[in-house]
């Protein structure tokens, strides 16, 4: 996730091009998660990092992250999971020096798969790879 900023324009999200305003839906799939694991991996948050220098900059910005998993392992646990995931990119970036409550965190499992592979379709790892994410809903945000 890249920020380009203008004074023309809003500002805007060049690796996602969305405009950075109340509403808008960022995807974060470059947070690495193991397999039945909920740990950001060592190096893996680059994109995590960006998103704590944009809220730095702008006080008012509060977000929902909200991670999903893979269809992998039942419902229940992955709901969990998904939770625990959230969790712990917030916990990051309440370490990078954003406030907690600035940000809410809700998993959603593996209920919005996005591709084929639901529970009991064989898939390669890298299309479940794909199913686990998190993504950041800007809540609000006002100029910086």
């Amino acid at each position: 996730m890249s920020v380009e900023f203008s004074l023309q324009e809003e500002p805007r999200s060049e690796a996602f091009d969305v405009p950075i305003q109340q509403g808008t839906v960022l995807i974060l799939e470059n947070i690495y998660y193991d397999f039945d694991a909920f740990s950001i991996q060592e190096g893996a948050a680059k994109e995590l990092d960006e998103l704590a220098t944009v809220m730095q900059q702008y006080a008012s910005m509060q977000i929902e992250l909200i991670a999903h998993t893979d269809s992998r392992g039942t419902t229940i646990y992955n709901l969990e999971l998904s939770q625990k995931r959230a969790q712990s990119a917030k916990q990051y970036l309440i370490e990078k020096g954003i406030s907690h409550d600035r940000i809410q965190t809700f998993g959603f499992g593996e209920s919005k798969i996005r591709n084929h592979c639901s529970e009991g379709i064989n898939c390669a790892e890298e299309e479940h790879a794909f199913n686990r994410r998190t993504e950041v809903r800007i809540t609000k945000i006002d100029a910086p």
